[in-house]
């Protein structure tokens, strides 16, 4: 046998020792990202193809074997995703978390005319209206002005469109949304025994009131959230 020969199969278990070391690293990663809990690393860690640049006398039986390790992949990429679908219904809202979502949203409109002056109307963002909410998600909801008429505010010198008191309207659309919410919205919310005021946040750079719906849905509201 000459020299060559003998290092054919010299190579070809220096490469699979090669494939072994990468493969077992790579699920020690996985084990680690996922902290062992998916039973299905071992069933996803399938052997690369064989490589097109070393074929040698046993190069058939290898493709043969790796083709048929990626059909039998088949089976634990559908279990993966039976799984991955089972975790999403879990936390997928129940009807009755959609009920109550929209029952709050009625609440909320129908106390609208009584924040007076101007037209007003209620808007959802975030999960709830990116549709991504999962169960035990909170609401943000935002009132909104349908006019662009901003009364002054009570004792004002004037408008928010007088020239001469431009510094004054730039406090007045500052504090305006913190107004709101404390004079006009937390009275109404008080009135309403569905609601709860949990939290007040007025001065921050959004300011809004945390509160609580039929004691199980927590509500974060704004004013003019743009």
């Amino acid at each position: 046998m000459s020299g060559n020969e003998e290092e054919v199969p010299s190579a070809q278990k220096q490469g699979k020792r090669s494939g072994r070391v990468a493969r077992n690293r790579r699920r020690q990663q996985l084990q680690q990202m996922y902290g062992g809990g998916l039973d299905l690393l071992n069933a996803l860690m399938m052997p690369a193809a064989p490589s097109r640049r070393r074929r040698g006398r046993g190069d058939k039986a290898a493709w043969s074997q790796w083709s048929a390790s990626s059909m039998a992949g088949s089976e634990p990429l559908q279990l993966l995703d039976n799984d991955l679908r089972a975790r999403l219904a879990e936390v997928e809202p129940s009807e009755e978390d959609k009920q109550c979502i929209r029952e709050c949203i009625k609440e909320l409109e129908a106390a609208l005319p009584s924040l007076g002056p101007g037209g007003w109307e209620i808007a959802t963002f975030g999960s709830v209206a990116s549709g991504f909410v999962v169960r035990d998600s909170d609401v943000d909801v935002t009132c909104l002005r349908t006019s662009s008429e901003r009364p002054a505010i009570e004792g004002g010198s004037g408008g928010v469109e007088d020239d001469a008191d431009e510094g004054s309207a730039d406090c007045e659309r500052t504090e305006e949304p913190e107004r709101i919410l404390r004079e006009r919205w937390q009275p109404l919310l008080a009135a309403n025994p569905r609601f709860a005021v949990t939290e007040e946040v007025l001065f921050a750079k959004v300011p809004i009131l945390k509160i609580q719906f039929d004691q199980r849905l927590d509500v974060d509201l704004s004013c003019e959230n743009t």
